[in-house]
């Protein structure tokens, strides 16, 4: 599986609008909240 010009970061570093790869397909971030210090970023 090719992912051209993909490349890891930090989950805290992704913007609304932009885009990651989940299991090998690309989907947009549309919506994203950050928890307090200590908890996981959620997506939706």
């Amino acid at each position: 599986m090719q992912y051209g010009m993909s490349k890891p970061v930090d989950l805290g570093s992704v913007k609304e609008g932009s885009y990651i790869i989940i299991d090998g397909e690309p989907c947009k971030i549309v919506s994203y909240e950050k928890s307090k210090p200590g908890m996981q970023p959620c997506m939706v």
